[in-house]
């Protein structure tokens, strides 16, 4: 549950991250949309919103996956057994 003890804390972390500077702009932004979030209470919107992250992260996966294709950091299907067979081995001794 969202207190006004979270909040003040929340509150307080912010302007603590506003003083940090540019290397907090992504930790701060996160905690602002986390005070948003919290103040949500329609079950329908939350929802919309779970969807929407959902979304976003599996679009993100999927840009990594490119990038990581294009730079030829894959590996082939028999690699990637043979490395998740020792990994099995060596992982249930």
């Amino acid at each position: 549950m969202f207190t006004k003890q979270n909040e003040r804390f929340n509150f307080d972390r912010i302007e603590k991250l506003k003083r940090m500077g540019i290397q907090a702009d992504i930790q701060l932004k996160q905690y602002e949309l986390i005070n948003r979030l919290m103040k949500i209470r329609r079950p329908r919107a939350l929802k919309q919103l779970d969807e929407t992250l959902i979304r976003l992260e599996m679009e993100s996966r999927a840009i990594e996956s490119e990038e990581a294709i294009e730079k030829g950091k894959v590996m082939s299907l028999e690699e990637f057994s043979r490395k998740s067979d020792e990994w099995l081995t060596s992982n249930t001794k």
